[in-house]
């Protein structure tokens, strides 16, 4: 196994457009490390990097990381334009979830799943509870209802990953709180038990917890937020036959 970089060196440099940038990154991880600040990494997982997540995994306990988050590349952005290239297709979602499952049993860091990961799969309560946790299971997009984000210039969203598309105001022109309390916002997130649901998501025994995971995820994939094709719970073959809530 080569921990000086090797396949993930390739990859991210690759990703990034920058030569020597996981090496530098390193390096200023190292020092960091040295001065007693713990230090975590966040992995975008990806057609060009999902075969080198193993050596990477290696890599980072080498390092002597604290902790690590996974997360899917979506379709968003400057992916969105290289999606067929770079972003996974549902059918790749066990492979993912058996690597995290595998990173989180070796307890070599603490290691979890961010929310584009998931869902309601045999294993959720593993998967969602990551190293050192218990008893977490995905309860739905907590967008607007105990999360929100703000952006550079000011403009407020239940989520930085949401595109404009969910901007509900900016705090340079109206107070922060005022935006929260407002019960216009986050209309599509709040007090929607009964989210109206499509596809697949609509006949899931899950889906008034679940609905439709990750919104940014089914948002980019869909173009809307009432289905969700990235779901572990339809990759299962034969579908799980019993509640896991």
């Amino acid at each position: 196994m080569n921990l000086t970089g090797g396949e993930p060196l390739v990859r991210h440099d690759e990703l990034r457009g920058a030569r020597g940038g996981l090496d530098r990154l390193l390096r200023g991880a190292a020092r960091i490390k040295e001065l007693g600040v713990r230090i975590g990494a966040c992995t975008q997982i990806n057609r060009r990097n999902l075969p080198a997540l193993d050596e990477l995994h290696a890599l980072l306990v080498a390092r002597g990381f604290d902790g690590w988050q996974l997360q899917l590349t979506m379709p968003i952005g400057l992916a969105a334009e290289r999606r067929d290239e770079l972003c996974i297709a549902p059918s790749d979602l066990p492979e993912v979830e058996r690597k995290v499952l595998s990173y989180e049993a070796d307890g070599a860091m603490f290691c979890h799943p961010a929310d584009n990961i998931g869902y309601m799969s045999r294993n959720e309560p593993r998967l969602r509870s990551g190293t050192g946790r218990s008893g977490q299971v995905w309860i739905g997009c907590r967008a607007g209802i105990e999360v929100i984000g703000v952006t550079s210039d000011g403009t407020v969203r239940g989520c930085l990953s949401l595109p404009s598309d969910f901007d509900e105001g900016n705090v340079r022109g109206r107070p922060l709180e005022a935006i929260w309390r407002d019960p216009a916002v986050f209309s599509w997130n709040r007090g929607r038990p009964d989210k109206a649901l499509a596809g697949a998501c609509a006949k899931c025994p899950f889906g008034k917890v679940c609905r439709a995971g990750c919104t940014c995820l089914a948002f980019s994939a869909t173009g809307g937020t009432n289905e969700n094709p990235y779901c572990l719970f339809a990759q299962e073959s034969p579908p799980p036959d019993r509640a896991i809530l």
